[in-house]
Order: C-alpha cells, then sequence, then structure tokens
C-alpha cells in the first residue's frame, strides 16, 4: 500500500527589516510642511507617529489630506529637522484614518 505525501500550504516568505523598528514617544507629532512640487500648504498637516526606526516611520493621520504611495513631502518628525521623505505604503481604517509608511530620504 503506497502512502501519499501530505502537501502543507506554501510558506509566506518574510522579508527581513533592514532597521529596528521601535515605539515612539507618547504623543509624538509629525509635520508635513511642503508636497515635493516645492508648494507650501497653508497649514501643515499633522500626524500622530506609531513606529520609529533609522530609516523612516510609520503614521496615523486624518482623512483631510490626499496621501499616495510615492508621494514625495517635507516632514519634520517630533524634534528631528524636516527632511525628505517618500510615502511606501497606505492603509486606510474606517474611512476616517490613514495609516501611512514613510522612508525617509536624507
Amino acid at each position: 500500500m503506497a502512502t501519499q505525501k501530505k502537501h502543507s500550504a506554501p510558506v509566506k516568505k518574510q522579508r527581513k527589516r533592514q532597521s529596528i523598528r521601535f515605539s515612539s514617544d507618547p504623543g509624538t507629532i509629525a509635520y508635513v510642511l511642503t508636497d515635493a512640487d516645492g508648494l507650501k500648504r497653508k497649514k501643515a498637516a499633522s500626524a500622530l507617529v506609531v513606529e520609529e526606526s533609522f530609516k523612516g516611520c510609520s503614521l496615523v493621520a486624518l482623512k483631510d489630506e490626499a496621501w499616495k504611495t510615492g508621494q514625495r513631502l517635507l516632514v519634520k518628525v517630533g524634534s528631528l529637522s524636516p527632511m525628505m521623505a517618500e510615502v511606501r505604503w497606505v492603509k486606510k481604517y474606517a474611512g476616517k484614518f490613514f495609516h501611512l509608511g514613510l522612508l525617509f530620504l536624507e
């Protein structure tokens, strides 16, 4: 009698993170000062910093702004100096909030 091999479901290959993530201090705010085209916003958009790393951060922001993957922004995160960043991913929650990941370009 031949035995059949059971095939397991394919395992998702996880990407190795390039830098360590850490939770930001409670209440840390990021301010988006300009778009990459250099046009100053009438008012800086603010977002709550959720997680930080050497190369970027993740933010929670209100739906007020048009957040798009690939968008370049001048952003001030917490006590850091303003720097250029690129929006790497965007997730919508409950139609009111956005969770977005930024990659620092400087």
